[in-house]
């Protein structure tokens, strides 16, 4: 009797473990829908836990985490912009988060032509820039909104 009570409290602390976990997986690609390799992709919570992957070769990624409340960085590579998810909030179920990362225009690094004309719409040309260093990350911050029944109530 003694063993089947064991098992039971050991089973069932598995249990109420697994189901605390999460797992958030998505596509990382550019605005045109290329996808990108070896994007990393860094998820961080309240209690200071961070968890780390890279996109594969189709520009996939997946990250085991607990349950909670993340900020999840999807740091640009060469030429994107990195972009920050924060307060997005964990299900204990199996989530997609896809995202797009927009082009670095402005990091120092980047060459870019542009196509201008004068304000007659004559003498165009392609010229040249380098980006000035100015890059900001882009961020999305999800917010929840409490949802109201048909009757005005809120849930």
């Amino acid at each position: 009797m003694r063993l089947l009570q064991i098992f039971v409290l050991v089973f069932g602390l598995v249990v109420v473990t697994n189901g605390q976990k999460a797992t958030l997986s998505g596509t990382v690609a550019d605005e045109a829908g290329g996808i990108i390799s070896k994007v990393p992709v860094v998820a961080s919570n309240a209690e200071k836990q961070t968890y780390k992957t890279y996109t594969d070769q189709e520009g996939v990624y997946q990250l085991d985490l607990t349950v909670g409340i993340y900020q999840i960085d999807f740091v640009g590579v060469q030429g994107f912009l990195t972009t920050r998810v924060t307060n997005y909030k964990l299900a204990p179920t199996k989530m997609t988060l896809d995202i797009i990362l927009g082009l670095d225009m402005q990091s120092k690094n980047s060459i870019y032509s542009e196509f201008i004309c004068d304000k007659n719409g004559k003498n165009c040309r392609y010229v040249s820039r380098q980006g000035d260093g100015s890059s900001k990350p882009t961020e999305i911050c999800v917010e929840t909104f409490p949802t109201k029944t048909s009757k005005g109530k809120q849930n």
